[in-house]
């Protein structure tokens, strides 16, 4: 029996010889169109599953993230009152019976698309990528790699900044507040 090195690099060999015939047949790397299509779907199958395990952890976690998304308004002072637990000042109104489903759905959503977004930007960048010149994607690697720090820093600059409940330029916390409210609920 062949010891374990020599059999993984038999195994290189042929796969090394596998990817070399198969550059031989199709050296610029082209596909036919129904192969685009699969590959795509087979992409977009899998960011699903990477969103709905996403959205299964956003469901799992409401309630943390809806104290951190809530913290804003419960903390400004409407009508001289402070507070979620005062009656009928700084409350979230929820009209119909199934709101509150739909506020958690919505929760969920979100920080799924949050969670899973490295699954679903790689099989985003995986598909695009092949079709780059060398050119085009160094350029792609020098944006991805100023742009992630960059972004990194401001949402880390937001979060302080809502920590330390500094007012911010647009006008204060309320404001915030009001727009986050209004970006979750619709």
């Amino acid at each position: 029996m062949a010891k374990l090195p020599d059999a993984v690099q038999g195994v290189r060999i042929v796969g090394e010889r596998f990817v070399r015939s198969r550059r031989q047949q199709n050296p610029e790397g082209r596909m036919a169109f129904m192969n685009h299509i699969r590959e795509l779907r087979n992409r977009v199958v899998k960011m699903a599953l990477g969103l709905i395990a996403g959205m299964a952890a956003g469901f799992a976690v409401f309630t943390p993230v809806w104290h951190v998304v809530q913290r804003p308004l419960c903390s400004t002072a409407i009508r001289g009152h402070f507070g979620c637990h005062t009656a009928g000042v700084n409350q979230l109104v929820l009209n119909g019976p199934l709101d509150s489903f739909y506020l958690r759905v919505k929760v969920a959503v979100i920080v799924g698309v949050i969670v899973s977004s490295p699954v679903w930007l790689y099989q985003v960048w995986d598909f695009i990528a092949p079709g780059l010149y060398a050119r085009e994607k160094r350029w792609s690697y020098l944006f991805l790699g100023t742009a992630a720090p960059s972004s990194s820093a401001i949402g880390a600059g937001a979060v302080r900044q809502d920590r330390a409940g500094a007012p911010s330029a647009d006008g204060g916390r309320l404001a915030r507040a009001a727009a986050s409210f209004e970006w979750i609920c619709g």
